[in-house]
């Protein structure tokens, strides 16, 4: 869930059932970019149109943070979408898939968040 549905287009809330709660997202992150185009002067309408297309690449900026040492850094993460089946399975909006093809998705996008950790350090 977005704060706001108008650019720039920042985290506000990670649903429990959401497809984002595996990605490694987290709330402040900003969407900068779908499918390598910026988002920054993108409405509300394209950016749905956007996210809609499968598969789906999103770039997304964590607010800078600083460590102990007093460095500050940003972190970038991107996620990949695992197409219309996922969304539907995480969304759980009228699903007929078996309980192991939902482990199997929850599988994969764990999996996926691992690789963006490792992509990110």
């Amino acid at each position: 869930e977005f704060q706001a549905q108008q650019a720039p287009y920042i985290i506000a809330k990670i649903h429990d059932s959401g497809v984002a709660i595996n990605l490694g997202i987290n709330e402040g992150d900003e969407l900068i970019s779908v499918a390598d185009e910026p988002v920054d002067h993108a409405n509300w309408e394209d950016l749905v149109r956007k996210l809609s297309k499968r598969p789906v690449v999103g770039k997304f900026r964590r607010p800078a943070v600083s460590d102990s040492a007093g460095a500050t850094t940003k972190l970038w993460s991107s996620v990949n979408s695992m197409g219309a089946q996922l969304l539907t399975a995480a969304r759980g909006s009228g699903s007929d898939a078996s309980a192991a093809e939902n482990e199997r998705l929850r599988s994969e996008l764990l999996s996926a968040q691992e690789l963006l950790k490792l992509k990110d350090s």
